[in-house]
């Protein structure tokens, strides 16, 4: 017979197939047990690390927008340098 108390059992006793309890029909559940308990931390530490590598994520997503911002200002000056370098090219030709 199982470990369980007689109204927890089934009457057909197809739950333990016959094993009794120090034959390590229990030792697998305790196993199983663990197994499940390891997967559940090594979740809760991966949801974690996803937390903490979206942040990055979205720091270094705000940096590059920052950065092409300042790509595209750098742009516009270095237009607006040449042409005022052309302007004044057209001046000193003539002037020769």
């Amino acid at each position: 017979m199982c470990n369980r108390a007689a109204q927890d059992c089934c009457i057909s006793r197809r739950h333990c197939k016959g094993k009794m309890a120090g034959d390590g029909f229990y030792d697998n559940f305790e196993k199983l047990e663990d197994a499940v308990k390891s997967l559940l931390n090594r979740n809760d530490g991966l949801l974690k690390e996803n937390g903490f590598l979206t942040a990055a994520l979205d720091e270094k997503e705000r940096e590059v927008k920052a950065l092409k911002e300042k790509i595209s200002a750098l742009r516009r000056e270095k237009g607006a340098v040449k042409d005022k370098v052309d302007v004044l090219l057209g001046r000193l030709d003539g002037l020769v």
